[in-house]
């Protein structure tokens, strides 16, 4: 009978045990009672007010150990003079200390007259409470006095330069340490002297110390005085205001990582991004005033420009020890959509006639669109002002910054930024009226509007090589290290500077699930290998959506730009644009081939194929940068006009040269692809480029005739082989180039008077054998070499310097001028000589033109068949 009353007894039993050992036993049972969940509101209570205590202390004493500086600096003002003077009167004290001590030794080596003065003298100095006063009345006088000339200068400062700032402002001058130090010691001074004054006449006699120390504060208080008026004249430039920003900044944003005590807390989180967004505030109004007082705008907004950008490399270093979900992060929404949204959301909505409750995210650029905004009302202040020089300043400074935040793979930081010197860019070379270039008239303007553009592009090169840069420090080693700290128990080991958010989110997951798992089954069950490949993943996944930008910015920087600025009649702007685009396409090119190889590294840390993996489409990536190489390519063409009309200005770059060199080597590169309509597009224009490149060298002052002749041949030649390029490449890949030079040459040689003579000459020219090394005739020996490669790589050249028996692996190509090209082991005929043979045949078929006997040896090779059929 007593069986249940034991089993109840041991179920309670049972129960007991399993609630003292189960955590989540005690807290599911707790929950389910109302008292539980007052006593807890009332224990985090006391919890947040001892914490908020705890915080005050802290601060506090962060306050006090400043001020104990403050004041230490303020002695180091007068310790010097204050030496010399302690020094001076122990040496006189001790001389007359010795002197009395040994008064009955000298008295026989004394004259009686100096004898008889030291004792009228002893007689009269003697401290009474009427000397004392003497000496307290000019301290209590000169005391106020300071005190009445130092806040007369703040007072006209204030009246000045700061009537018309915000209120903040203001408070930064009152927060000047040293000032307020300076101020205490004289009013300390004063008040010591007083006191000292009412004791001295209620009968009260001060000690030697008191004496000491008024001497010493009254030294002090007079040398004092001299520096701190030079710091309230300082005080006139708003700029000086800044150290007192930057280090307010700096200690918010301390605060809310890792380094700071309360970094986890919600409470503290939101509190420091307050006083963080205050002093951003502050940051702007303190510009504002800058840009209001003309005499300020130049100097002291570049030193608050250049602040806040060394800021924002502060901030972007400590950023990643902070969490991805703290409250420091300011909190945007998003809408959600109506027909994606599950069913209870929107069933209470239409039942309560409200709207969907949006979803809230952290912004995590949010201190970045605030510096961003100040940064563009800087920039404008510069250009409203047309101070391009601090500007150019500014943009130097700038594409450092951009290349360290890709380093640190804070790309979408670094674009943010990029974008706002963008539009302010693109806004003033568009408004900007280009001068007539010529040497009496005033350039600079134009000079430094060019050197904006360049560095405005070339940030956002950087931000490409300082990517390649970080991901070289993330190696295999690096992400075995990352996963194996987000195996530890301490969670500060996931947050470490250099890491995208992508992997810190990826990392914050999954210590979340790896804790869950160490209270379930009492130890984290997922293997490592299985986490490195989350974390591996991440990191792939971020590659991508930066790839992804940065292309499309390519586009956007340079293609869009360009047409916008040719549309705009904006030449020279738009050949410097394009000139820095096609740098970006060759860095983008050469530099996404590593990174190709570098991500099919990472993808050896995949082991299971069931999650989805990141297939990167590197050719579409290729493809697209070289459409854009391509229209950046036909835009320069469109422009040799213009360039051909720019004057020749020493400090100017030569755009002409350098489109000659684009258009020459391009019109290869498109016959080498089999890029029939390219070529058809550039050869002409290059033709024209060519024969320009001939005339402006007949300029040239040289002396030596065989010099200056082979300078003039250099261009005919480049002409000369590219002609013949077209014809080989024609033939090799039965493609149409040959139609598009003969209808070049035709069209220009039927505008000549003497048709025959202009022959003679451009072949005398474009066969010339130059023995001397000219600056393009490397260039021709390389493309000679690519031809060569190319005829080796396809199996059509021979390998065999001398004959063989054994059988040759060389293939035979149906054209007959590839046949004679690839008969021996190197390339002997020259691409110069083939379109001289070829294209004027007829006109040394009759004898019309002369040329060398290697020449016409290879003009016999070619014709031999048809000479024999003629004869047949």
């Amino acid at each position: 009978m007593h069986s249940p009353i034991r089993k109840s007894k041991s179920s309670k039993r049972e129960t007991l045990l399993r609630w003292l050992r189960s955590r989540e036993q005690r807290s599911v049972e707790l929950q389910s009672h109302g008292l539980y969940w007052k006593m807890l509101s009332k224990a985090r209570l006391l919890a947040f007010s001892s914490r908020r205590t705890d915080f005050k202390i802290r601060w506090s004493l962060r306050e006090r150990k400043e001020w104990t500086l403050a004041r230490i600096l303020v002695v180091r003002g007068f310790i010097k003079p204050l030496l010399f003077a302690l020094i001076s009167v122990f040496v006189i004290e001790m001389g007359a200390y010795l002197l009395m001590q040994n008064k009955s030794h000298l008295k026989p080596y004394t004259p009686e007259t100096v004898i008889r003065v030291w004792d009228s003298l002893k007689a009269f100095l003697k401290a009474d409470p009427t000397s004392y006063r003497v000496l307290l009345g000019p301290l209590i006088t000169v005391s106020g006095a300071f005190l009445g000339l130092y806040f007369t200068a703040l007072n006209v400062l204030l009246s000045s330069t700061y009537k018309q700032v915000t209120s903040d402002v203001r408070t930064l001058i009152m927060r000047d340490k040293l000032g307020n130090a300076y101020i205490q010691i004289v009013a300390f001074t004063g008040a010591y002297s007083v006191i000292l004054f009412g004791l001295i006449v209620i009968g009260y006699m001060p000690s030697f110390g008191s004496l000491i120390l008024l001497i010493t504060l009254g030294v002090g208080e007079v040398y004092c005085f001299i520096s701190q008026w030079r710091r309230v004249t300082q005080f006139f430039d708003p700029s000086t205001l800044v150290f007192y920003l930057s280090k307010d900044l700096t200690r918010w944003i301390e605060e809310a990582t890792t380094k700071g005590r309360w970094w986890l807390d919600a409470s503290f989180q939101a509190h420091f991004q307050k006083q963080a967004e205050q002093t951003l505030n502050t940051y702007r109004n303190l510009i504002i005033t800058v840009r209001r007082e003309e005499h300020l705008r130049s100097q002291s907004l570049i030193k608050l420009s250049n602040s806040l950008l060394t800021l924002i490399s502060v901030y972007e270093f400590q950023k990643n020890l902070i969490p991805s979900q703290s409250k420091w992060f300011k909190t945007i929404f998003h809408h959600k959509d109506w027909l994606t949204t599950s069913d209870m959301e929107t069933s209470i909505a239409t039942q309560t006639g409200t709207a969907l409750f949006p979803k809230e995210t952290p912004d995590l650029l949010w201190i970045e669109k605030e510096i961003g905004k100040i940064i563009d009302f800087a920039l404008k202040g510069f250009f409203e002002e047309s101070d391009l020089l601090n500007a150019l300043a500014l943009f130097q400074h700038f594409q450092n910054v951009t290349k360290n935040l890709a380093r640190n793979h804070s790309i979408d930081e670094a674009l943010l930024l990029f974008r706002i010197i963008k539009v302010n860019t693109e806004k003033h070379s568009k408004t900007f009226n280009i001068p007539n270039l010529a040497a009496e008239n005033d350039l600079d303007p134009l000079r430094f509007t060019l050197a904006l553009v360049d560095f405005s592009t070339l940030s956002f090169i950087n931000m490409l090589l300082g990517l390649i840069e970080g991901t070289e420090r993330m190696d295999a080693k690096v992400f075995t290290s990352i996963t194996e700290s987000a195996s530890q128990n301490n969670i500060k080991s996931l947050y470490k500077p250099g890491l995208p958010r992508k992997v810190l989110q990826q990392l914050e997951s999954g210590k979340r699930y790896l804790d869950f798992e160490r209270v379930v089954e009492g130890k984290a069950i997922t293997p490592q290998w299985y986490q490195l490949q989350l974390v591996t993943l991440s990191y792939l996944r971020f590659l991508e959506s930066v790839l992804k930008s940065l292309l499309v910015e390519l586009e956007k920087v340079f293609l869009d730009e360009a047409r916008s600025l040719v549309e705009e009649k904006k030449y020279l702007i738009a050949i410097h644009v394009i000139e820095r685009g096609f740098e970006a396409c060759n860095k983008f090119s050469i530099h996404f081939g590593g990174l190709q190889r570098y991500c099919a590294g990472l993808d050896q840390t995949r082991k299971l194929t069931d999650i989805p993996w990141v297939n990167f489409p590197w050719e579409d990536y290729q493809k697209k940068i070289a459409n854009i190489h391509q229209e950046l390519l036909l835009l320069f063409s469109t422009l040799l006009g213009p360039i051909i009309k720019l004057p020749k200005i020493d400090d100017f770059p030569d755009h002409f040269g350098h489109a000659y060199t684009v258009l020459t080597d391009e019109c290869l590169k498109a016959m080498i692809s089999g890029n029939e309509e390219l070529f058809k597009k550039i050869f002409p224009v290059m033709f024209v480029a060519a024969l320009e490149a001939h005339d402006r060298q007949k300029k040239l002052e040289i002396v030596d005739i065989e010099t200056k002749f082979g300078f003039l041949a250099d261009s005919i030649i480049d002409l000369f082989d590219l002609s013949g390029y077209a014809l080989i490449f024609d033939e090799l890949d039965e493609r149409d180039f040959w139609s598009t030079v003969q209808d070049a040459w035709d069209k220009y040689l039927a505008s000549a008077t003497d048709r025959i003579a202009l022959i003679k000459l451009l072949v005398t020219f474009g066969t010339h054998r130059q023995f001397l090394a000219f600056p393009r005739s490397t260039t021709r020996s390389a493309w000679q070499g690519q031809l060569q490669r190319i005829l080796r790589q396809r199996g059509l050249m021979r390998e065999d310097m001398f004959y063989s028996e054994r059988p040759s692996s060389r293939k035979e190509h149906s054209s007959k001028i590839i046949q004679m090209l690839t008969r021996s082991i190197m390339l002997h005929e020259k691409a110069r000589e083939l379109f001289v043979v070829t294209y004027f045949k007829d006109e040394i078929q009759k004898g019309e033109i002369e040329i060398r006997s290697d020449i016409r040896s290879l003009y016999e090779t070619l014709n031999e068949e048809d000479a024999d059929e003629k004869e047949i």
